[in-house]
């Protein structure tokens, strides 16, 4: 087990290994150090499924440098440095190694706020390395995660790429959670599959995007007087603007049950700044509550998802709790069966 190793104000700067029989058992402290000498904070390790190889890269040199070390057999400790690079101000590495080339995955550092993603590739861990390409598109902030964990799924029929990337709740990090995206791969590039609902087959390998009922705002029964021209692209054309005085809401005619409501929405509030929707049902408090998040004003529809049981002809109504003066704007619904 290797973990970024450190004291409350960030001053130690270390990794830390431990190790264990198994990985539910008891673990040895193995120690907890600076590689080389040199300050490691936000760090991953990754072994080469070919080889055995493992590395260690992390950012160091105050967070201003990001660098590829390889470990020993063991794996206990660094065994030689292999490639630095200088006054980057990187983080959240992550890798995949994909018919012989390796993508080295991270994103610029600004606190506990989502930023764009990038990748490189090399034929080897000690480079040379191509220039960084987006993950996903400019300003998306990879869908407002950072990578934290990348996952190959070989399955019977083909390999699927998952990226694993915090959702962070950057003044609220306790509610933070966690994002699961497709990375297709097309032979030479990168990506994120933006959804906001799919499936995975373990044993083939195959995912796909659930099917949906969509409820836009233009089909909805939201007031007309809190309906606005979006300027997103949002389906039916205009959206609700959502305040401390308006709601959206819709009569469902679907088949009944278990539901999961992906709201879409653009909010272009500050930074880490959230804001809370309640639902009712038929004038009843819905289970849950949808936590909304920005980075910067994105101005594309995200999709938040809110739990809850339907039945055809009720009515559903969203409400701001907390509006801040900020547009927020609700493109639509997207209803998906539960499947959970």
């Amino acid at each position: 087990m290797w973990f970024h190793a450190d004291s409350s104000n960030y001053g130690a700067a270390q990794v830390g290994v431990a190790t264990s029989k198994t990985v539910d058992g008891d673990y040895s402290w193995r120690g907890n150090y600076k590689p080389f000498g040199n300050d490691s904070r936000d760090m991953t390790v990754w072994k080469d499924p070919d080889n055995g190889a493992a590395y260690l890269i992390y950012a160091t040199n105050n967070n201003a440098d990001f660098s590829i070390a390889s470990l020993d057999d063991d794996y206990y400790f660094p065994k030689a440095s292999l490639y630095t690079f200088p006054g980057k101000y990187w983080e959240a590495p992550g890798v995949f190694k994909i018919d012989g080339v390796f993508y080295l995955i991270f994103s610029k550092q600004d606190g506990w706020t989502p930023t764009d993603n990038f990748y490189m590739t090399s034929t080897s861990m000690a480079g040379p390395w191509s220039e960084a390409t987006l993950l996903a598109p400019e300003g998306s902030y990879a869908y407002l995660t950072q990578n934290a964990y990348d996952i190959v799924i070989e399955g019977s029929e083909q390999t699927t790429y998952l990226y694993y990337g915090d959702h962070w709740s950057g003044t609220q990090l306790g509610s933070s959670t966690y994002s699961f995206h497709p990375a297709p791969h097309d032979g030479t590039t990168l990506s994120l599959h933006n959804t906001g609902a799919w499936t995975l087959d373990l044993e083939t390998g195959k995912w796909d995007d659930l099917p949906f009922d969509s409820i836009t705002a233009a089909d909805s029964t939201t007031s007309k007087d809190t309906l606005v021209a979006c300027e997103d692209g949002c389906t039916g054309g205009v959206a609700a603007n959502m305040t401390s005085g308006t709601s959206f809401s819709f009569k469902y005619s679907g088949s009944a049950g278990a539901k999961v409501l992906g709201i879409e929405y653009v909010y272009n509030g500050p930074k880490n700044r959230f804001l809370h929707l309640a639902a009712t049902v038929n004038g009843a408090a819905a289970e849950g509550n949808a936590l909304a998040e920005t980075s910067r004003g994105t101005t594309f529809a995200q999709e938040v998802p809110f739990p809850v049981k339907l039945a055809s002809g009720d009515e559903v109504e969203f409400k701001l709790l907390d509006w801040d003066g900020n547009a927020f704007l609700i493109d639509g619904v997207k209803v998906y069966e539960d499947l959970r």
